[in-house]
């Protein structure tokens, strides 16, 4: 089963850990089941986890950081683009595309 929502009004990842306590004290899923988080706050999680995997490389001054620095540049500014682009500008770009005021009652 797969449960969607859109979150307005506050923080992505204080609903997410929200609907994470409320699910495990009112759900007890049978042995094999599993609960997952993906979209969005998946893809904040994980530029998250690889950034502070890269940021460090980035900053570091001791031997071999001279061939570090420049590619940790180039992977940081990757996953910021890449996050900015899916978190910003593809939504606005959808919305211009599928405006609301577009859509006619009861299609």
């Amino acid at each position: 089963m797969v449960v969607t929502a859109n979150v307005r009004g506050r923080d992505l990842g204080g609903f997410v850990q929200d609907a994470r306590q409320q699910v495990k004290q009112a759900v007890k899923a049978p042995a094999g089941y599993w609960l997952d988080y993906g979209g969005t706050f998946e893809q904040l999680l994980s530029a998250t986890q690889r950034l502070q995997v890269v940021v460090p490389m980035a900053m570091a001054t001791g031997p071999g950081a001279e061939v570090q620095r420049p590619i940790a540049a180039v992977v940081i500014g990757g996953i910021v683009s890449s996050t900015l682009l899916t978190l910003v500008l593809l939504p606005a770009l959808y919305r211009m595309v599928h405006r609301e005021d577009d859509w006619v009652e009861g299609e």
